[in-house]
Order: structure tokens, then C-alpha cells, then sequence
């Protein structure tokens, strides 16, 4: 072995461990999308990732310091992609790249993923219950010519009852 610490090599091994996180996070975020470009753009942003945390693995024993930096980039293209994949709403900030240490950026990342994927999520129930609305208004409101027939026959029944009272008055 390198002259690689022990430590380095554990921060090299959760890095990696975040990296695989973000990657289904983000593979989960792209099934709730619509097919389309969106869709097709992170899935490719997944495999991209996939193929720079195995090359983290790969090197983790060797160059540990490398290895965490690579997987950390991937995680933060990974949650870049899901923020550009036109799901950011409000004023979302990314996570406090300075101020936290590179567990605590893993885990805000992860979370941020995970909110993204809610909103697409609520944004399909949305849509699903508006067709579900219109499909309902459909075929429950009667069209023109069956209001037209209505009133005609409300008419004629009047009609028919008035007509019937003035002519027995016996009864």
C-alpha cells in the first residue's frame, strides 16, 4: 500500500458510499419525469457518474485523495443535473459548500435530490388530477342540444299539464 492514511482511505470510502446514494436518488428522480429530453438527459447524467464512482473505487486503495475528490464531483454533477433538469423551484440554495464538511455537503445534497424528486412527484399528481377533472366534467355536462331537449320537454310537460286541467274540469 501507498503511503495513504487510514482515515484517507475512510473519507475516500464514504464519498464513494454518497456518490451511490446520489446516483439512485437521481435514477428515481428521472422515472417521475416524463419521457423526453429532460428524462434522457439525466439518465445519461447517471451513467456518467456510475462510470466516475467506479473509477473511485478502482483507485480508493491507491490514491484515496483522488478517489474522493473524483466521487465528490460526481455526486455534485449528479445534483447539479437535478437542479437544471427544470424541477428548481423558489429560491433553493445548493448546499453550503464552504461552510460544511464533505458528510454533512453528501447528506444536504441528498436531501436536495430527494425535495426535487417530491416536487416532480406532486407536479405528476397535479397533471393526473386536472385529466382526471377534465374527463369527469366531460362526461357529466350535458352538451347543447341535450339542454335544448331538456327545456323542450319541461315545456311540453306543462303544456301538458295545463292542457289536461282546463279540459276536465270534473276530475
Amino acid at each position: 500500500m501507498s503511503g495513504a492514511t487510514r482515515t484517507e482511505r475512510a473519507t475516500a470510502k464514504r464519498a464513494i458510499a454518497q456518490a451511490k446514494r446520489a446516483e439512485s436518488e437521481v435514477r428515481r428522480l428521472a422515472k417521475e419525469l416524463p419521457r423526453g429530453t429532460s428524462r434522457a438527459w439525466l439518465e445519461r447524467s447517471v451513467a456518467d457518474a456510475r462510470g466516475d464512482r467506479r473509477a473511485a473505487e478502482a483507485e480508493r486503495r491507491v490514491a484515496p485523495r483522488r478517489a474522493a475528490r473524483r466521487a465528490d464531483g460526481a455526486v455534485a454533477r449528479l445534483e447539479r443535473a437535478a437542479r437544471i433538469s427544470g424541477l428548481r423551484r423558489g429560491n433553493e440554495r445548493p448546499p453550503l459548500a464552504g461552510l460544511l464538511d464533505a458528510d454533512d455537503r453528501a447528506k444536504a445534497r441528498a436531501k436536495l435530490i430527494k425535495r426535487h424528486r417530491a416536487q416532480a412527484k406532486q407536479a405528476q399528481k397535479m397533471a393526473k388530477a386536472i385529466a382526471r377533472g377534465t374527463i369527469v366534467a366531460a362526461v357529466t355536462t350535458p352538451s347543447d342540444a341535450e339542454r335544448r331537449n331538456e327545456r323542450r320537454g319541461k315545456v311540453n310537460r306543462r303544456r301538458a299539464r295545463g292542457s289536461s286541467a282546463d279540459a276536465d274540469p270534473t276530475s
